[in-house]
């Protein structure tokens, strides 16, 4: 099978998936209670979790803007940029909507692939240890509410990101590079054009995460994504809280359920919109928690409905305007008078 073909067939499989996850789940409660859940929602709690929900897209410009080294961009030209990557992010399947970012730094602000990869690839990496962080300490907040042992979960949370940081970081050190190409040289295939190819963008990507690595900028970068996740958090809250549940949905059993569903948009199984596997992610988070089976599905699919309408908000208002901005060409004229 090529690999468009297979990357599809994954793609398909996943949302099947998904959708499965959440017909099972559906199955599982009253449709006219839900509906009813999702009438009497509170806007005002619903509004102001969009406000904090933005400040977190604001967040994650910045870091862009702290770790893109090559020229400086606006803030607002970030955020744009931003917007549009988290909402194909959250719709398309399997992790697809990642390349609309390194897609729109290229297009809109000139910033080779390269670097766009490499900046990615590190603020990923940076999320993966925030996340643990914020997971960690819901761990020891809800400890007593945890119907697993706690022990489990903390060892394989602890021990886990170090291997996830150092293999990702050393997966693209000069070193591996040159121990890779050591090894296709013996093999015979060092002079193959594609290989060639293949060699160069890796070495090139090598050098900008090392760029990246070595800046001044690496540890505001990294504050900047525990303040991202933070926001992000309590913004969950704030839906939460908008979807009228009991007290028993306080601020770090959210963060422990919501680490769950996160997960699942991290990992390539999230399929289309996060449909099943966020619902899923949800339920076995909080079901750990010891929670209302019935108050959890209804909330996941609430929580669910709502995130989404906010990043297809945020990135079709900006999608929209970057089309427009390129039509009138005056980001390209801003960031070029600046430089």
């Amino acid at each position: 099978m090529k690999k468009p073909k297979k990357d599809f067939f994954i793609k398909v499989l996943f949302s099947v998936f998904g959708i499965a996850i959440a017909v099972f789940l559906l199955k599982q409660i009253d449709m006219k209670k839900f509906f009813s859940f999702i009438e009497n929602v509170s806007l005002k709690w619903l509004l102001a979790a969009l406000a904090v929900y933005s400040i977190s897209y604001l967040l994650r410009s910045f870091r862009w803007k702290l770790m893109i080294f090559s020229r400086k961009i606006k803030l607002g030209n970030l955020f744009l940029v931003t917007s549009v990557h988290t909402m194909f992010n959250n719709i398309l399947p399997a992790r697809a909507g990642e390349v609309s970012y390194v897609y729109f730094l290229k297009k809109f602000q000139n910033i080779s692939v390269t670097e766009g990869l490499a900046t990615l690839f590190v603020a990923r990496i940076f999320d993966l240890v925030a996340l643990a962080v914020f997971f960690l300490l819901a761990v020891l907040f809800s400890w007593a509410q945890i119907n697993v042992p706690v022990i489990k979960l903390i060892l394989i949370t602890v021990f886990s990101v170090p291997v996830i940081v150092f293999c990702c970081l050393g997966l693209f050190s000069r070193r591996s590079i040159r121990v890779f190409r050591n090894y296709i040289e013996k093999k015979n295939i060092g002079k193959l054009p594609l290989v060639i190819k293949i060699l160069i963008k890796l070495e090139e990507l090598s050098e900008a995460i090392l760029i990246v690595r070595t800046r001044k900028t690496f540890l505001p970068s990294f504050l900047c994504t525990l303040g991202i996740w933070g926001v992000k958090f309590t913004s969950f809250f704030l839906v939460v809280k908008s979807l009228n549940l009991s007290d028993d949905f306080r601020f770090w059993n959210v963060v422990f359920g919501s680490t769950f569903s996160e997960l699942t948009t991290i990992l390539p199984i999230h399929s289309v919109a996060g449909i099943g596997t966020l619902e899923g992610g949800w339920t076995v988070g909080f079901l750990l928690l010891g929670m209302n089976k019935q108050l959890v599905i209804m909330s996941g699919f609430g929580f669910h409905i709502f995130l989404l309408l906010f990043s297809i908000i945020l990135g079709s208002f900006s999608l929209a305007f970057l089309k427009k901005a390129q039509k009138n060409s005056f980001l390209f004229k801003e960031e070029q008078n600046q430089q």
